[in-house]
């Protein structure tokens, strides 16, 4: 799934929101409606990057109209997605070192058969995290050591061979 990003500021949410568009080829051509929804991040998710799963409420506002009715979300302001939580739940990654608020948009978040062609998901920098999840940490910070997963096999398949060694008397 891939997502552009772009600086929101404090203008009016919509105009602001839909403007900022970096990667204009990610959303050009996107049918279906466009919605908005925010999220609240911890400002460590912000600084390292994470991904994270966005779980957005049943009803979303369209972000054409800005509730106001238009034709992308059928006069109504709004569109409702399923009953089923995991089935509007969405995994976005966030790029690190971003601001305290931005907009990540998002074509096609429920997958090619949904009405919902653009997700524009706002996130801004709080306490805790609100409407989504942790699904992994960003990138470790510059002189941290990585997790070295592969270190405890290796070390016994050397073990393995020392002993196979020590037995075989070599």
């Amino acid at each position: 799934m891939r997502h552009t990003f772009g600086p929101m500021g404090d203008a009016p949410k919509t105009k602001n929101a839909l403007g900022s568009v970096l990667d204009r080829e990610a959303v050009a051509g996107v049918v279906g409606a466009h919605v908005t929804m925010g999220i609240v991040i911890p400002s460590a998710w912000a600084a390292d990057g994470a991904t994270v799963t966005v779980a957005p409420k049943k009803r979303l506002v369209c972000a054409r109209c800005d509730g106001g009715g238009c034709d992308g979300c059928g006069r109504s302001g709004a569109v409702v997605l399923s009953d089923d939580d995991a089935a509007r739940a969405f995994t976005v990654v966030l790029p690190a070192g971003m601001g305290e608020v931005a907009a990540v948009r998002v074509p096609r978040p429920f997958g090619e058969n949904s009405p919902i062609g653009l997700a524009v998901c706002v996130v801004r920098v709080g306490d805790v995290a609100t409407g989504c999840a942790l699904v992994s940490p960003g990138e470790a910070p510059r002189g941290a050591r990585p997790a070295l997963v592969w270190a405890a096999p290796l070390v016994a398949i050397v073990l393995a061979i020392v002993a196979a060694l020590v037995a075989s008397g070599r």
